[in-house]
């Protein structure tokens, strides 16, 4: 009788408000905001392919307006430029809809190196493009005044958005916890970037 006590007793299932509670994850899952980023990117990689194409279509109209071969020397590097950053923002907004880790590490470099470039160069054309339309003006081309405040607030406006806002936005979006818990929860796999160390995504 004791024996068949004890069976009993080892058989038995706990009771289930004895098993621990599921916590909540500790961080805000980000796959939403991921994938909208990752259309971003893609995006922007399909105007950087718009771009190469208007540089050929600007290279085979000024060749039919002056009569002059076009020059290939010029087009191809901007051409090969301009493809090259197409392949990369494609293949990281792919990444970032994908919530992959390594997508948000290459991302952070480059918004990081973009948001440089933007810092330094827009302060450096704010300076330079008074100067430069002015310098027209004493060639012989008479360029008035408001058009001249027109063009510079223009031009310094746009490569604000595009070299500082945008790149600001990656950064803090990608530096973000709630963004690399995302990431390593739905990517757990280590993969190469992420075997060194580096600031940019930690």
């Amino acid at each position: 009788m004791a024996r068949f006590i004890r069976l009993r007793l080892m058989n038995e299932v706990p009771p289930i408000h004895d098993a621990p509670p599921i916590l909540p994850p500790s961080y805000r899952d980000r796959h939403t905001g991921l994938m909208l980023f990752g259309i971003l990117e893609i995006l922007l990689g399909v105007l950087c392919l718009l771009m190469a194409g208007f540089m050929v279509l600007g290279q085979m109209m000024l060749a039919r307006s002056t009569g002059a071969p076009a020059n290939m020397q010029m087009l191809i590097p901007g051409m090969l430029f301009y493809a090259g950053i197409a392949v990369v923002m494609v293949w990281l907004g792919i990444g970032s809809i994908q919530c992959r880790r390594w997508a948000r590490a290459l991302v952070l470099i480059l918004a990081w190196v973009w948001l440089g470039t933007g810092v330094l160069m827009v302060p450096m054309m704010a300076w330079l493009m008074p100067r430069i339309l002015a310098s027209a003006q004493t060639a012989g081309q008479t360029i008035p005044a408001g058009a001249m405040v027109v063009v510079v607030v223009i031009q310094v406006v746009f490569m604000s958005v595009f070299f500082i806002l945008l790149p600001g936005a990656l950064v803090l979006f990608y530096r973000s916890r709630h963004v690399k818990e995302t990431c390593e929860a739905r990517d757990p796999v280590r993969r190469w970037p992420m075997h060194v160390r580096c600031p940019c995504w930690q």
